[in-house]
């Protein structure tokens, strides 16, 4: 009885086993699929030479990174690689976490792609530029090279392509490298289909494709569908993602540290992608591409922040691809209770529990919006927030597992209120959560406060004076006596001056005030507000202005909102009767997808324009006169003139500029130009949207030739920026892009 009782023990034991381990197979099957499903989608990111930290590189969230950038010479050699100290750390910290490391060639380069032109059409040049970069390759330890040629035309452009990308194949495949290119998001013409059976796979640049909404969730679908309409394979197609804004060009950590949400696409009139629609955007490529590509890693927030982009997108990574093993820990907030209210100064105690399923629980941080205010490492997971003012605020707390997954918990709305009272004047009272935009007013501590910006959970009182987005205006029931009003005048240009149409006017001026700063100078036609300008020098140039007779005035408002209007400066803009601009057969402007180049005329409103840049779109010309150089109105006689009398102004001659270091890491740059003897030369340093340049010099030139002029940058901020030259009579022009660290 006793051995019969064992033996089906036994039994029911071994099948119990077997069960086990059947369960284990699939489950470990799934696991697997799961893994392989994450591991084919790629998620690159571009680390540039000239920004961002190592230390803040997350590799655990990447497959691929690519090193920006290696630049071409016309005969296939190879430009001197910028920070290769960083580079080789890069690929040792990358290698370390099982992330591959490609070389990026090329890049934008102000428009310049004759390098590649003359490489490529020269199989001598193509074979130099392919033993190069596999010497390269081999020297720094990389996986690859990405070719960033922006753009090969249609033509023999195309063809030469075609043979350069098959030639880099076919060495760096022989050696188990990875062979990738940047191109286009819509209207690579240039890039044939037969380049994609060469390469492992192309990164589609789905930005910059206008101004505003340069990025959208539809750019990215009309991207993805062009390419894999021209047979590009949805295994080879990466989708990339812009951690930027247009057209401020501002990062997108910029953004949000101004106030911006992180979950939006627009702030003050800058379009960029938020965490919604970057997680949108992963759905998208997971399911019908092979990977993201993001432009650049540096852009984005600090890793341990909750709102970095690149966390977002993979934390969406990991859920289409059914999760890595890891489970996201649990949070909720227990106190205070939602819509609590308490009285200024509070002090609120904030409390979560949180728990993790297969692990344990590192930290819990506390937020209001998206500041942080403090964390808890160990349970009971608390933290005390003192001196409270008064204001609604939106509390969350986000847990960490100690494997680096986090959740966010739902959001707690509590209420403080502020003493004697929440308005004064019939003004509301400051909330946190509250947005305000430009000339909104608030009460804070009994002050009254005029937003110059759109501004969200920035404190009044700490986020007061000189380049702050609050003014202080007086206390409640009074006014501010002590506050000086400021002095403001109009420089340049000078009483009766004239101009001929369509004109280009920069109106400077200068501002100062004896009891505090200046906040801003507004410029003026009549009533109708031109531009502004918040920092000195004061300038704003006003583009593309027809004929007729204006009256200039600037207003200056100091930091205690008190405010002094110029004088009135009347200038006359002439309408250039029987101009210079031969407009007959030349096309009217059109938006993408036309594409224009240096040298091509189009016709706008009735003047002739003349492109300064290559691969140029959705740019409106006499809003940007770098890049559309203005030629002059149409006349009448070139209504009927032919096609072959379609020459305007030969004699201007547009010049590369050379400008060097760029990027810029100290106060000066030098800067080459051709010049006659005594030839004034001047030269502008203007924000990337053109609204106002932010430097100008005047330079005469000692002989005749190339000139070297070195420039006091000190004063423009970090940025990316456009520097222009030309001669005083416009005959002689030239741009370049510029980076300031």
């Amino acid at each position: 009885m006793i051995r019969t009782l064992n033996l089906k023990s036994l039994k029911q034991t071994k099948m119990q086993t077997k069960k086990w381990i059947r369960a284990c197979m699939l489950f470990g099957a799934f696991l697997i699929a799961s893994l392989s499903s994450f591991a084919q989608f790629r998620v690159i990111g571009y680390v540039p030479s000239w920004s961002g930290s190592l230390d803040q590189v997350q590799y655990s969230k990447l497959t691929h990174i690519n090193y920006a950038f290696l630049l071409p010479t016309a005969s296939g050699g190879l430009q001197s690689i910028e920070n290769p100290s960083k580079l080789q750390s890069l690929v040792s910290s990358a290698h370390a976490n099982g992330v591959k490391v490609l070389i990026s060639v090329g890049g934008w380069n102000n428009g310049d792609d004759s390098g590649f032109e003359s490489l490529a059409g020269n199989s001598t040049y193509r074979t130099n530029f392919t033993t190069n970069i596999m010497n390269f390759v081999s020297q720094y330890n990389l996986d690859g090279a990405d070719i960033d040629w922006e753009y090969p035309d249609a033509g023999t452009s195309s063809s030469n392509y075609t043979a350069l990308m098959t030639q880099l194949a076919t060495a760096l495949h022989a050696q188990g490298k990875l062979l990738t290119a940047a191109v286009v998001g819509t209207g690579g013409d240039g890039v044939s289909s037969s380049v994609f059976s060469q390469v492992d796979f192309l990164n589609l640049m789905a930005y910059d494709y206008n101004n505003y909404d340069h990025s959208t969730y539809t750019y990215a679908s009309q991207s993805i569908s062009y390419w894999k309409n021209k047979g590009l394979p949805a295994s080879k197609t990466v989708l990339g993602v812009p951690f930027y804004g247009r057209p401020s060009w501002e990062s997108y950590a910029t953004i949000v540290n101004n106030g911006g949400s992180p979950y939006a696409d627009t702030y003050n009139g800058v379009g960029y992608n938020g965490i919604t629609t970057m997680k949108s955007k992963v759905d998208l490529a997971y399911d019908q591409a092979g990977g993201i590509m993001i432009w650049e890693l540096s852009q984005d927030l600090p890793k341990d922040n909750q709102y970095s982009l690149l966390s977002a997108i993979h934390d969406e990574v990991v859920v289409k691809g059914g999760g890595t093993g890891n489970k996201p820990p649990v949070v909720n907030i227990t106190s205070p209770a939602a819509n609590a209210s308490f009285n200024a100064p509070a002090s609120v105690t904030i409390t979560a529990s949180a728990s993790d399923p297969d692990g344990s629980v590192s930290k819990v941080e506390f937020y209001y919006g998206s500041t942080k205010i403090g964390q808890a490492t160990a349970s009971p997971y608390s933290y005390s927030w003192t001196n409270v003012a008064a204001g609604t605020y939106n509390l969350t707390a986000k847990a960490t597992d100690n494997a680096g997954a986090t959740t966010t918990s739902s959001i707690i709305a509590i209420v403080v209120n502020g003493t004697g009272g929440g308005t004064c004047d019939g003004i509301a009272a400051w909330a946190a959560a509250n947005v305000y935009t430009s000339g909104m007013q608030v009460v804070y501590n009994s002050k009254v406060y005029t937003a110059q910006w759109w501004t969200q959970n920035e404190q009044p009182d700490t986020h007061t004076g000189s380049g702050q987005v609050w003014l202080y205006v007086k206390d409640c029931g009074g006014t501010n006596p002590n506050n000086q009003s400021p002095a403001v005048s109009i420089t340049s240009p000078a009483a009766s001056a004239t101009f001929t149409a369509p004109a280009s006017v920069t109106i400077a001026a200068s501002a100062s005030d004896a009891d505090g700063s200046i906040a801003k100078v507004e410029f003026y036609n009549g009533s109708t507000k031109l531009g502004e300008a918040t920092a000195s020098p004061y300038s704003y140039t006003w583009g593309s202005v027809a004929a007729g007779t204006y009256s200039l005035t600037a207003k200056a408002t100091d930091n205690g909102g008190a405010t002094t209007t110029s004088g009135t400066v009347s200038i006359t803009v002439t309408s250039g009767t029987g101009g210079t601009g031969n407009c007959a057969g030349v096309p009217a402007y059109a938006v993408y997808p036309a594409i224009y180049n240096i040298g091509d005329k189009v016709v706008y409103n009735g003047y002739l324009y003349q492109s300064l840049a290559n691969s140029l779109y959705n740019v409106t010309p006499g809003t940007a006169d770098w890049w559309w150089q203005p030629l002059g109105a149409c006349t009448s006689s070139a209504m009927v003139a032919t096609t072959a009398n379609n020459l305007v102004n030969p004699s201007t001659e547009l010049q590369t500029l050379v400008v060097y270091p760029n990027p810029v890491t100290g106060s000066t740059l030098q800067l080459q130009v051709n010049a006659t003897a005594a030839e004034k030369v001047y030269v502008e340093i203007w924000s990337v949207n053109g609204t106002s340049p932010v430097l100008h010099k005047e330079y005469t030139a000692g002989s005749k030739g190339q000139q070297l002029i070195s420039l006091d940058i000190s004063r423009v901020p970090q940025g990316t920026w456009i520097i222009k030259t030309s001669n005083a009579r416009g005959t002689r022009k030239g741009s370049a892009k510029i980076v300031r660290m």
